[in-house]
């Protein structure tokens, strides 16, 4: 037994609401310097649907075979773990190299979310609607990973910048959102 004072961790409930938007994961060091980040968005490309921030953030961390988990493949890219080790050997290489650090993420919406009946053919104005809010969404995305390149020396944990074709018009809102998180 130890005597290491316990975990909190609070979930509000808002945090679990599904909603279009934008979230920053910063990985801060022991002194609480934000050192890496990670920018994704909420919004499926094939379904109508978005999950929320802590869903996200959830699966990224995830030590699976999943899809979801950018994060978690992205620190053992930056720590050369190497994809034929065993599973439970590249967990303990990312555990130790997170257990001094902080993941913050902060969330920005860009739409509500209404959960929209599925079917392209059936109800395509559905997918329409769902389009058109991931489509401000990932501008956003974009726009932020494009203003954190130039202007922080942080490291990007994303594999690459994103190209999002409309997504200048995203970038008063990404300067101001690195304004809000100081950065």
């Amino acid at each position: 037994m130890t005597n290491e004072p316990h975990s909190h961790i609070t979930i509000k409930g808002s945090d679990l609401v599904s909603t279009y938007g934008v979230y920053i994961i910063l990985i801060k060091d022991a002194s609480d310097k934000p050192t890496h980040y990670y920018v994704g968005q909420t919004g499926d490309a094939k379904h109508i649907s978005a999950r929320s921030a802590f869903y996200r953030m959830a699966a990224h961390l995830g030590y699976s075979t999943s899809t979801q988990n950018q994060l978690f493949k992205a620190i053992k890219k930056l720590l050369l773990i190497k994809d034929d080790l065993d599973n439970r050997e590249v967990r303990k290489q990312v555990e130790a190299w997170l257990k001094d650090k902080t993941l913050e993420i902060r969330f920005f919406k860009t739409a509500d979310f209404e959960f929209l009946q599925e079917g392209k053919d059936e109800f395509p104005e559905n997918y329409k609607i769902h389009t058109d809010k991931r489509q401000e969404t990932i501008a956003l995305e974009t726009a932020l990973l494009q203003e954190l390149e130039k202007t922080t020396n942080l490291v990007r944990m994303n594999k690459s910048s994103m190209t999002y074709k409309d997504f200048e018009k995203a970038i008063p809102r990404a300067k101001e959102i690195i304004k809000t998180i100081g950065l």
